[in-house]
């Protein structure tokens, strides 16, 4: 199984989930040495002489969990856009007893600029009847959380990738298996579109069971498995499984845009039972200028101040003391006091004793 996910070739990385080969027509081929990495990419229809180009990148990330693999590659002009104190990875194992890693998924976090990115690789639960221990990996890999700062899960970012071998199958609208003969003979006439519908993701999707906030590109080419490896024929072994869409990339933005430029699978690759899915995208990323911001910031804190302090509350008063001069027994007298708001907003008042002019009567003066 393989799976790969690149960005905009003019900007940003490589994503490889397993053992990745992308096929004929950009097939990285080479080798990685320690953090660097010489990608070979092939274009169609040109003489073999002018078809190599060598790409310089860089390895930002490698997570692993047991046969669950993901590589985060970049190029050298990207490369210093992505600080390495601002990449995390994690694991989580769903397999027995949510310990063994043969089913699970991990997951790297990224900052490019100043927008958060996060790839997820899972391998669920297999099975044609695992349709509810796959929605179950699925929520429990959504609770990753990573170790930076705020302890940010797989969701608290601004794009999510999640992709790899997620295992949903193809059943009948009543959730009975689907005549493996028929499915055949429908991919074998080239409408393999006609099976979407019985797809066990998409349903999930729709009924909000799982995936239900991501994305995902028009499937236009065949189930991805089951293979006989080394052919393109389907599953002869004995349980001769029913073709389906275990392979996908699904994706879902908060806030940048991004733009899906590629889906597709590669049947020029026969080395494993699954055939790659491929995905391109083209995501735009946002750099706050340091220069501007630090100036708004102390406009904004400036502004807060003001603020701050025409909320004050400020009242005038036409007398500070009282004189009452002599005061006989049983003689009222009465003296007036004006307060008058100065402020912009309003002020409430009251009459109270201070404690340090109590009078040796209990009077206050």
């Amino acid at each position: 199984y393989h799976c790969d996910t690149r960005w905009d070739e003019r900007k940003t990385a490589a994503v490889f989930a397993e053992n990745n080969s992308d096929g004929r027509d950009q097939a990285p081929v080479g080798r990685v040495t320690g953090r660097s990495a010489a990608l070979v990419t092939r274009a169609p229809g040109l003489p073999i002489r002018d078809r190599c180009l060598i790409v310089a990148v860089f390895r930002i990330k490698r997570v692993r969990l047991v046969g669950i693999l993901l590589l985060v590659f970049a190029k050298r002009d990207t490369y210093g856009d992505i600080p390495q104190t601002t990449v995390y990875t994690q694991t989580c194992p769903t397999g027995l007893l949510n310990r063994m890693g043969n089913k699970g998924g991990v997951a790297v976090s990224l900052r490019i600029h100043d927008t958060k990115i996060c790839f997820v690789n899972s391998h669920l639960a297999a099975g044609s009847n695992e349709l509810s221990r796959r929605n179950q990996d699925f929520r429990e890999i959504s609770r990753i959380a990573f170790s930076g700062p705020g302890r940010p899960t797989i969701f608290d970012h601004d794009v999510l990738v999640w992709l790899g071998d997620l295992n949903y199958r193809l059943e009948s609208l009543e959730g009975r298996h689907l005549d493996n003969s028929e499915v055949r003979r429908v991919c074998a006439n080239g409408e393999c579109a006609q099976l979407l519908k019985f797809d066990q993701l998409v349903r999930m999707q729709k009924a909000k069971t799982a995936f239900h906030d991501f994305m995902e590109g028009d499937i236009s080419f065949p189930p991805t498995y089951k293979y006989d490896p080394g052919t393109d024929n389907w599953d002869s072994s004995e349980k001769a499984r029913v073709p389906a869409w275990c392979d996908r990339i699904l994706w879902m933005s908060r806030s940048a845009a991004v733009k899906q430029l590629q889906y597709r699978s590669v049947r020029e690759v026969k080395i494993s039972d699954h055939k790659p899915v491929v995905a391109l995208f083209s995501v735009t990323v946002k750099k706050i200028d340091q220069t501007a911001y630090r100036k708004v910031h102390e406009e904004a804190i400036r502004e807060g101040d003001r603020r701050a302090n025409e909320a004050l509350p400020a009242v005038e008063m036409d007398r500070s003391e009282f004189n009452f001069g002599q005061v006989k027994f049983l003689e009222p007298k009465v003296l007036s006091l004006v307060i008058r708001n100065t402020g912009k907003y309003p002020v409430y008042f009251k009459f109270g004793k201070h404690a340090q002019e109590e009078g040796e009567f209990g009077v206050s003066k």
